[in-house]
This record gives C-alpha cells, sequence and structure tokens, in this order.
C-alpha cells in the first residue's frame, strides 16, 4: 500500500496523491466509467487499510475501472482540491474529453456542531457533475458520505471520523437560495443542500462599459491593472455568494476584461468567493491550480482572504495581472 497524502499548506502544489500499488497508471483509451455504489464500496474497503484523517474533513477518491486515487481535504486550514484534466490540478481525471481542464472546487469547512461540511462548486463547465439522485448541479455543500459523477470518473467524498454505512445512502436533497448548513440528522446519511453555480464575469459590465453602476450592485470594488490598461468593477455581495471567476476562458470576462488579461495568466485562474457558511463569513480568492500561480506580498499562496479595508494580489508572473480589492462604504 502506498501512504497517505501530508496535509497541504498554503502554497503548497499539485501535491502527491494516494495510490494503490495494484492500480496501474491511466490507460491511454477513454475510461471506463464505475458504477457509483461499486466506487463507495472501493472506497470504503480503501479506507479500512489507512490511516485516519489528520483532522476534521473528507477524503476524497476519485476512479475509472482501471484509474484510483486519493487527496484528504482537510477543513483547517487553506485546504482544497481543483479537479480537472490539466496536470497543475490537485485531482488529475486524465483519459476523459468531458472533463474540463480545471472543473471542480473542492473545499471542507466545519458546522458548528463540529460535523465536516463538503462544498463542490463547478468552474463554469459545459458538463457539471451529477449527484447520487442522477440529477446534473453545479454547486453543493453535503454533509455525511457522497458520490459525485464526474465525466466518466466517480468521485466519493468520505467524512472522517465517524462510522460510516457499508453502502452508499441515497442522498436527501433540498434546494437553498444560499449556504444553508443541514442540522439534526446522523453523519451517516447524506444530505445535499443544492445551490447556484458561479456567476460568470462574462455577464457582468464593466465599469467600462457601464457609466453608472446599479446601487445594489456596489457592495465591493474589484481592480484589475496591467501593462494594456486598468479595468473595474463593482460586485454586489450575492454575485459574491455564487463566486466569481477571474482568467482568460470567455466564461470568466467581459469585452472590457478581455482587453487587458494576457498569456501571463490562466485561462480560469482565480475564484472569488464569498461563504456565509464560515464561522465569520468573508470573502476569498481561491487560486485555481494555475500555472503561473497567485502571489500575496511576493508569497505563492493557493487562498488569500480579501480584507474590507483593501488588499491586493499578483496573478501570473511580472507579466500577468495586479488585483486590487477593497469593501464599499456604505452610500459610496
Amino acid at each position: 500500500m502506498g501512504t497517505p497524502s501530508p496535509p497541504e499548506g498554503p502554497s503548497s502544489r499539485n501535491a502527491p496523491t494516494w495510490v494503490p500499488r495494484h492500480f496501474g497508471a491511466q490507460p491511454p483509451e477513454a475510461p471506463r466509467a464505475m458504477d457509483l455504489r461499486v466506487a463507495y464500496s472501493v472506497a470504503i474497503r480503501m479506507e479500512r487499510e489507512r490511516p485516519p484523517l489528520a483532522g476534521p474533513g473528507y477524503r476524497l477518491y476519485w476512479m475509472t475501472a482501471a484509474h484510483f486515487a486519493s487527496r484528504d481535504v482537510l477543513a483547517a486550514g487553506p485546504s482544497q482540491v481543483v479537479i480537472g484534466r490539466h496536470d497543475a490540478c490537485d485531482a488529475v481525471l486524465g483519459g476523459d474529453a468531458l472533463i474540463a481542464l480545471r472543473h471542480l472546487l473542492v473545499r471542507s469547512t466545519i458546522l458548528d456542531d463540529g460535523c465536516p461540511r463538503l462544498s463542490v462548486l463547478d468552474l463554469q463547465t459545459d458538463t457539471g457533475f451529477l449527484v447520487g439522485d442522477g440529477t446534473l448541479q453545479r454547486s453543493i455543500c453535503a454533509v455525511g458520505p457522497i458520490a459525485l459523477r464526474v465525466g466518466a470518473y466517480a468521485v466519493v467524498a468520505l467524512p472522517g471520523g465517524v462510522t460510516l454505512p457499508l453502502e452508499l445512502p441515497v442522498p436527501v436533497c433540498e434546494r437553498a437560495d444560499g449556504i444553508v448548513p443541514p442540522r439534526d440528522h446522523p453523519m451517516t446519511r447524506s444530505r445535499i443542500t443544492l445551490l447556484h453555480g458561479a456567476a460568470m464575469l462574462s455577464e457582468r459590465p464593466t465599469l467600462a462599459l457601464q457609466s453608472q453602476p446599479k446601487p445594489q450592485a456596489r457592495d465591493y470594488e474589484l481592480t484589475l491593472t496591467a501593462a494594456s490598461g486598468k479595468v473595474s468593477l463593482y460586485l454586489s455581495t450575492r454575485e459574491l455568494e455564487r463566486g466569481l471567476l477571474i482568467g482568460r476562458a470567455h466564461k470568466c470576462v467581459d469585452a472590457g476584461l478581455r482587453a487587458i488579461l494576457n498569456i501571463g495568466i490562466s485561462r480560469v485562474h482565480l475564484l472569488l468567493l464569498r461563504d456565509p457558511g464560515l464561522p465569520q463569513p468573508e470573502c476569498r480568492a481561491y487560486d485555481l491550480a494555475s500555472t503561473q500561480g497567485t502571489f500575496q506580498d511576493g508569497r505563492p499562496v493557493r487562498q488569500a482572504t480579501l480584507e474590507d479595508d483593501g488588499m491586493r494580489l499578483a496573478l501570473g508572473t511580472s507579466t500577468g495581472i495586479a488585483l486590487a480589492w477593497r469593501r464599499m462604504t456604505p452610500g459610496a
């Protein structure tokens, strides 16, 4: 057997995943899908042979009929997993053209009662992901063990510190306008809250295209600066709770931003997200396994808190983009 991955630090990139020795490398042909119930049974069997998680959180297993790997998502500290085909991702799901280069962002947090919660956000891909009831989703938060379908891959998420059922539980799904942590249920059940997917900046006009921003969209100011120019946007709290993508891809930018974004950053580089489910709701920037990295004070970071009184990030190399952020004062 292999050894588990070490906990991820704030600037670690693409740390090794855990792969059992009897599973070979991903074959060149298209991967063959595995039934979610079978995948769950495989994950449970593997979990019995491994040491427990280093802290509260989830352990992710992703697999096809011929490929298997795992990675921990701890709730404490800056821990996140980017899932996709790009080799810079934390969980590389290769061989399936239906999976985007950067497909999902997976995070774990702690509820008030001490139970871990898993959040899964689709990064505005064409295919999204399927939950256990067979429905296509773009954003969920969940407690208990769950299994997802991402292209041909089964992704199984097991919470640590609890006794897990031997068979995959049918999830209880509920809808919410925002993150509403489920309550009063045993952790061995699976409950999923269905949320809105990430918003696209291509749906948001920039200051250059909108002479007077709408008052309800003036909670935060985002300014991106490059050698070719500068663009500012005013963003609402509601938009940030869905998440906003920044990068060179069309789904990330509108005409005003596209004029200044360049090859110094990734096509899907950064996610801005306000999470009201945290003990203290705050806005954060998540680097989406970008090839050129995200920097704060010259130091590479995987995530950073967006301070209300203003802060700066650098996206990519010296030829990349400078990001400035601040919360607008009431009535500004």
